[in-house]
């Protein structure tokens, strides 16, 4: 699954100039604040990885969103069969963009692992490109004011949905550990790729 978490990011990086500076800057932040670092065998701290996601669920978030959301991904790659949607909404559209009209899904668009659906465009080229016009410098203001805004003990913070939702109830939530921040994995649903955050670090971040 690490190796298609690290192919998503690339394609959010190549579907927008703006994804590779926010996340950048968002690190070096963070890591300035010391609200990520963890030594190595863990630690309480984010991870690069948990903060790039942050950056691209706020990113997805938008309006116009600036990214689509997984579920969107799928569709475009052809990926049909059945999927979890924690609340039986229908998938978000994308402002419009985003419309496969010079895609063309492969089979290596569609992917399984662990019976988790890793579907996904491999490539940008033929993606149409988010109408959100802000400058990285608005979206990066943007992000800390949106996420001061929000009670994140009560949420989970979706890229699959992109955005974030009412957190259901830990029963029905798939084997995912809930947190201080609840963080999901855009394709291994029942992992929390926060789960290690203390309830310090979040209330350090917001």
């Amino acid at each position: 699954l690490a190796l298609f978490n690290s192919r998503f990011l690339r394609l959010c990086a190549d579907l927008d100039p703006r994804v590779r500076p926010l996340g950048y800057a968002v690190r070096l932040w963070a890591g300035g604040q010391r609200l990520a670092g963890n030594r190595a065998g863990g630690g309480p701290l984010l991870t690069n990885y948990a903060l790039t996601l942050l950056v691209v669920l706020f990113l997805q978030s938008r309006s116009p969103p600036v990214l689509p959301s997984v579920r969107r991904l799928r569709h475009l790659a052809g990926a049909h069969a059945p999927s979890p949607n924690l609340f039986g909404e229908p998938p978000p559209h994308f402002g419009g963009s985003l419309i496969p009209s010079l895609f063309v899904a492969g089979p290596q668009d569609r992917a399984q692992v662990g019976g988790w659906d890793c579907s996904f465009p491999r490539d940008a080229a033929g993606l149409e490109r988010s109408e959100n016009g802000q400058s990285a410098a608005s979206l990066l203001a943007e992000f800390f004011s949106y996420f001061g805004t929000l009670d994140l003990g009560g949420l989970l913070l979706s890229p699959l949905e992109g955005r974030a939702l009412p957190r259901p109830p830990p029963e029905t939530l798939g084997g995912l550990r809930p947190g201080p921040l609840t963080l999901q994995d855009p394709f291994e649903l029942s992992h929390n790729v926060a789960a290690n955050v203390t309830a310090r670090t979040v209330s350090r971040f917001v």
